[in-house]
């Protein structure tokens, strides 16, 4: 279904949720689903959670990439069109405790600048 999609949209970037799998195992499955792109992950506990970042290497290029347990964050530049910004996909935490620390380091990601 994913490659189907993919095929028909013909994306630049796209931020997965729930990949319910480790990154070495979604570059392996990407490289089949969508040739030449790019991927970073965070990983999933077992097979729960998971999120990633791809994108087409020929049209976008990423710096100043940052990971942590709840978000992937990136610097981007559109290569054909000029485009430049922040890309960040948010997976929230669900538990109390967790919530503060996702908060902690979201701030001190936005102040990275």
């Amino acid at each position: 279904m994913l490659r189907k999609k993919i095929c028909m949209e013909k994306p630049t970037i796209l931020i997965l949720q729930e990949s319910k799998c480790s990154e070495i195992a979604l570059k392996e499955k990407m490289q089949y689903i969508w040739k030449g792109s790019n991927t970073e992950a965070i990983d999933a506990i077992g097979t729960v959670g998971g999120m990633a970042l791809i994108w087409d290497p020929s049209r976008i290029s990423l710096k100043n990439l940052t990971k942590t347990p709840w978000f992937i964050t990136a610097d981007f530049n559109s290569i054909d069109i000029g485009i430049e910004g922040v890309l960040t996909g948010v997976y929230g935490p669900s538990t109390p405790l967790d919530k503060g620390k996702f908060l902690d380091s979201l701030m001190n990601t936005t102040n990275r600048a």
